[in-house]
């Protein structure tokens, strides 16, 4: 009985500390404050960390881009070039309509 009885007063007593420590946070800014520049510092520390490894995630995903549109640079190019024949189709229309709407007189 002697070791359970230590075991629910341990219990007890952390999860009053607990309690209390939940209203101070809720209460108390300064508390607030120091807990948040805990977890700043924490977050900087685990960047610094993973510096190495997020750079090269960032180098392997620009060869992975790269490769990509030099596999498919001959449809990019083909796409390219039918926007700007649309493009220039419909800048054609809109200038004979400007030109029709000031001379008066129909394009052919």
């Amino acid at each position: 009985m002697g070791v359970f009885m230590s075991i629910v007063i341990i219990a007890g007593i952390v999860f009053i500390g607990l309690f209390i420590f939940s209203i101070v946070m809720f209460f108390s800014p300064k508390m607030r404050g120091k807990m948040m520049g805990r977890q700043m510092k924490a977050t900087e520390h685990m960047l610094d960390a993973v510096g190495d490894t997020m750079s090269n995630i960032a180098a392997k995903n620009a060869k992975i881009q790269r490769a990509a549109m030099e596999k498919s640079k001959d449809d990019l190019t083909a796409i390219n070039t039918m926007k700007a024949e649309t493009e220039k189709e419909a800048i054609k229309t809109k200038a004979g309509a400007v030109r029709e709407g000031l001379l008066g007189e129909k394009q052919k």
